[in-house]
């Protein structure tokens, strides 16, 4: 211990009171392991802790498809766009997005989101698909 033990210097940070959260990853740096570290650390251990909340405006969101995007506004239903049957809209896409960037997968999703709230029940196999009605499957070009 002795004059080594002065020398050394712990700079732990902590979760703030009251805040709460789940670890997802752990990361440990070390000089050992050549990590590139700055001067006087020898050893450095990365916590990632990951929060719910609430969206506010101006939070980055990502999908499973690789689309992003940013909130710009959250309005209460009564000020959203709405169908001809007054049902509001859950999601306003840029009608440029969706082929520049080709993710596909966001309104295949979307779509069978619709069909799961309708009741159907959606498992994704070509079993499925081959149950559909044949109203279903007759697509106007």
């Amino acid at each position: 211990f002795g004059e080594k033990a002065r020398e050394v210097r712990d700079t732990s940070l902590k979760v703030p009171h009251g805040e709460s959260g789940k670890v997802i990853g752990i990361r440990v740096f070390s000089r050992e392991d050549d990590d590139e570290l700055p001067a006087g650390v020898n050893e450095l251990v990365r916590v990632y802790v990951a929060q719910k909340r609430k969206i506010s405006d101006g939070d980055k969101l990502a999908g499973r498809h690789g689309n992003k995007g940013v909130i710009g506004k959250i309005l209460p239903v009564e000020d959203m766009p709405f169908l001809p049957d007054g049902t509001p809209v859950d999601i306003i896409l840029n009608t440029h997005g969706v082929p520049r960037r080709m993710n596909i997968g966001q309104i295949l999703e979307t779509h069978l989101g619709w069909a799961a709230k309708a009741g159907w029940k959606i498992d994704g196999s070509p079993e499925w698909a081959a149950n559909l009605p044949e109203e279903m499957l007759d697509v106007a070009p």
